[in-house]
């Protein structure tokens, strides 16, 4: 029986990145355009581009290995506060550091107490919470998390 392969409209390499590379940059200058950012008060002191939660007291550190903590992922803080003060908190959209390192298009997870990684958690939860535009740029969009048992 002959096999099929799948070679997408349009495509001269035969491989699905050549078509949606296009399309997810084109998306990614659209989104780039718009920001959700709230203003929260930090309920602990808080670093710069650190993932949170919203917590009793205000906006603190997300810990992936914190089950209570996994539908709760609230954004990435754009800047550092003192316990008690304002943070702002990118829920969707660009943020940048200039210490930042990533590979464009690579996908970003919470992993530990608050930092973003280009490694998933091998234990607790899993949280994509978005992905590299370039090495000092990442577009949060936090997804579904999965809770690993």
């Amino acid at each position: 029986m002959a096999t099929k392969s799948f070679v997408p409209r349009g495509s001269n390499e035969g491989s699905i990145g050549t078509v949606a590379k296009p399309w997810l940059e084109s998306r990614i200058r659209d989104a780039q355009a718009v920001r959700n950012m709230g203003r929260y008060t930090a309920g602990t002191t808080v670093s710069g581009q650190r993932v949170v939660v919203r917590g009793a007291a205000g906006v603190l550190y997300a810990d992936s290995s914190n089950p209570a903590h996994a539908g709760a992922v609230l954004g990435v803080t754009n800047g550092a506060a003192l316990a008690g003060t304002e943070v702002d908190v990118v829920e969707r959209g660009a943020v940048d550091d200039a210490g930042w390192s990533w590979t464009p298009y690579q996908p970003l997870w919470l992993n530990g107490v608050g930092l973003i990684s280009g490694t998933p958690p091998s234990s607790g939860f899993s949280c994509q919470i978005g992905f590299a535009l370039t090495a000092t740029r990442i577009y949060v969009a936090v997804q579904v998390p999965v809770v690993m048992i």
